[in-house]
């Protein structure tokens, strides 16, 4: 399942294409809503098991592909921009 517009895929995305709540999205991998949230909103990056990631590819219908670009997009934005400097 690809989307079909430009806009980068998130997991917010993939979890709502599955028709979760983040509670039921949560409730599937083991985690707490506000992990859920943390995740989508960029604050902490997902570090899933094998296990985790093929429940969500099951629940939702993306592929391994799909899933590594909205962890990806999630990670992009807690990253450092290459030019900023570390003080």
């Amino acid at each position: 399942m690809s989307e079909e517009n430009d806009q980068p895929l998130t997991l917010m995305k993939v979890r709502t294409c599955a028709g979760l709540t983040q509670r039921e999205f949560a409730d599937l991998l083991g985690v707490t809503i506000s992990t859920v949230s943390n995740w989508e909103r960029g604050v902490q990056v997902p570090r899933l098991t094998f296990l985790q990631t093929k429940l969500i590819m099951d629940a939702s219908g993306f592929s391994i592909e799909e899933l590594v670009e909205a962890f990806e997009g999630t990670q992009a934005t807690r990253s450092r921009p290459n030019n900023e400097k570390r003080r």
